[in-house]
């Protein structure tokens, strides 16, 4: 057997922990340090010239068009960690711009702070990809999203066994899928959606995750901000919606939120948190917004996070990408695995639930759960030994996720 690696899900709650902003009535900061100026899709510039004015990060490609007249498609990389924060100073999305993300290798949701305001008159989307019928080709989850199922398989993510063939839909709170992951309903540890199993098509990807941060407001000027789950057609006629992957979450914070009725913000979860809130809304989802007066964090202080140490005693890569193409860990024949999973910030006794899933195939998938135990303020540890199906020159995926629990400091 090769090629057992941990998915996004052992790093779920790994990626909050950057930054601290808390907020008290009046004086809510998005903590952007402004170090990466402006963002501005491209507008027409003044004067007699037809010059387009933009200002993009590093990388940013523009497809399929015209972004002042026609539409096109602005494709923004994520960058690794520790620097995958992007810190600007003002985000102005025009129409009919639709602005979309790279994923980085460690999966992370898009975090786009301000230290200025925002207005978003263009589109935003993290949606995962559709199903598809081609050979090895996995159908992605957004950025900090999961993959679906490749054939014959369950999709990827906490909440992507489901009930269908092969895994079927899930929903971001694990509902239709594994019903013991409830997601976080503040979104202060954003995550995205779970991929869809396979059958005749491979499933698809869940829906991403995304947080915008303002220092100033946030102005939705019919504006459409998607985090939508991939969908799988049947293939034959008349080609029902089969296996649909779980949506994403989305999170707006500011002083003040501005929102027009044209306006829409599709995903699993949508979190509002502001001092002013918005005088119109449209939104679909589960829809949370912080009461009025109640404090609030960009990041939370103490963030909980969990990952696979070693398999068969072999360490994993420091960053794992779950990528069955290109596995991280290679292994000899064994009929057996042991799972080393470590986490931070959790109460000695935390459950956290370990989940082997095949490249093809549902019926080999197996799932385990140990408890984490360890003395106060340090690492909490746990292995789950589990025995394999007849696996020999396989390819495999493990992941591993703890429920939401009240942080150890």
């Amino acid at each position: 057997m090769k090629g057992y690696s941990k998915d996004a899900g052992g790093l779920l709650l790994a990626a909050a922990a950057i930054l601290l902003c808390q907020s008290a009535w009046g004086q809510f900061s998005s903590g952007s340090t402004g170090a990466d100026g402006a963002f501005q899709t491209p507008i027409l510039g003044g004067g007699s010239g037809p010059a387009v004015y933009q200002k993009l990060p590093p990388g940013t490609r523009i497809t399929g068009g015209d972004c002042v007249y026609s539409g096109c498609t602005i494709l923004v990389p994520l960058r690794e960690p520790p620097n995958h924060v992007y810190n600007f100073t003002t985000i102005n999305i025009e129409r009919p711009a639709r602005v979309m993300f790279v994923r980085n290798r460690a999966n992370t949701p898009v975090y786009f702070l301000a230290s200025g305001d925002v207005m978003i008159r263009g589109i935003i989307e993290v949606s995962g990809d559709d199903g598809n019928s081609e050979p090895d080709r996995v159908s992605r989850g957004g950025p900090g999203g999961f993959d679906g199922g490749l054939g014959i398989s369950r999709g990827l993510g906490p909440g992507g066994r489901g009930s269908g063939p092969a895994g079927g839909p899930g929903t971001f709170d694990g509902k239709g899928g594994d019903a013991s992951f409830l997601g976080f309903r503040d979104l202060q540890l954003i995550i995205g959606g779970s991929g869809s199993g396979g059958s005749n098509y491979n499933g698809a990807g869940g829906g991403g995750a995304i947080l915008i941060a303002s220092s100033g407001t946030i102005n939705l000027d019919r504006a459409y901000i998607f985090a939508h789950g991939g969908r799988v057609l049947d293939s034959k006629p008349p080609h029902y919606i089969i296996n649909n992957a779980a949506w994403g979450a989305i999170r707006l914070a500011a002083r003040r939120i501005i929102a027009d009725y044209g306006s829409r913000v599709d995903a699993g979860q949508v979190r509002v948190d502001a001092e002013q809130h918005p005088i119109d809304y449209h939104a679909r989802g589960s829809y949370a917004t912080n009461a009025p007066g109640q404090p609030f964090f960009v990041f939370p202080p103490v963030v909980p996070a969990i990952r696979i140490v070693s398999v068969n005693g072999a360490p994993l890569p420091s960053q794992p990408t779950a990528d069955a193409n290109t596995p991280d860990l290679t292994l000899g024949t064994t009929a057996s695995l042991s799972i080393v999973v470590e986490a931070t910030h959790v109460p000695s006794g935390t459950e956290a639930k370990v989940m082997i899933s095949p490249q093809m195939g549902w019926g080999a998938a197996i799932d385990a759960r140990i408890t984490l135990t360890g003395s106060a303020g340090q690492p909490k540890r746990g292995t789950a030994t589990v025995s394999l199906p007849n696996a020999a020159g396989s390819v495999g995926i493990i992941s591993a996720v703890i429920p939401a629990v009240t942080p150890e400091p």
